[in-house]
């Protein structure tokens, strides 16, 4: 009985008993943090992405968009780029920030991954947009959705979200 009542009242390793306890929370604690702001880091290149698309095309000229058929004009003139041209540029743009491409912002994230929709209001009869031949807004969408992949995946959680951005811009012309 002796023996186990000194035992209870041994307090020298007291510290290294509540390390191991504590330990695994920590470990837990640092790498949940780190992966929530890698994610959040993701999102906002995404984000950043999808908006600079949209901004992009709202740069390109009007005569780049065909709003009878709601979309980009395919054209035989040489000296303009044709509908999957200017799709691939606005692509590159949103994945890298370049027009003529790169290393993408988020790793996994491709261009089948991004879709352009170009819509066009017809209402619109003076103004900036009475002066082009159609007599129509057309206006640009980027939207894009990718699976993040986390850096701590190895761990087996088996937790990956989809990251979801769209963007939209009128058409203003160069």
């Amino acid at each position: 009985m002796r023996v186990v009542h000194s035992l209870l009242r041994d307090t020298r390793a007291a510290a290294a008993a509540e390390m191991a306890l504590a330990l695994p929370m920590l470990f837990v604690l640092i790498f949940t943090l780190f992966e929530a702001g890698n994610y959040f880091l993701a999102e906002h290149k995404v984000l950043k992405g999808v908006r600079e698309g949209a901004r992009y095309a709202a740069r390109l000229d009007f005569e780049y968009f065909d709003c009878t058929n709601s979309g980009f004009k395919n054209t035989s003139n040489a000296s303009l780029p044709t509908a999957a041209t200017i799709q691939t540029q606005i692509k590159n743009v949103t994945l890298t920030g370049f027009v003529t491409g790169g290393s993408t912002r988020v790793s996994g994230w491709d261009a089948s991954d991004i879709t352009i929709n170009v819509s066009c209001n017809s209402t619109y009869d003076s103004g900036l947009y009475g002066t082009i031949p159609q007599n129509a807004a057309p206006t640009v969408q980027v939207v894009t959705g990718l699976t993040y992949e986390p850096v701590m995946g190895a761990l087996g959680f088996g937790w990956k979200p989809i990251l979801r951005a769209q963007s939209q811009a009128a058409v203003m012309g160069t």
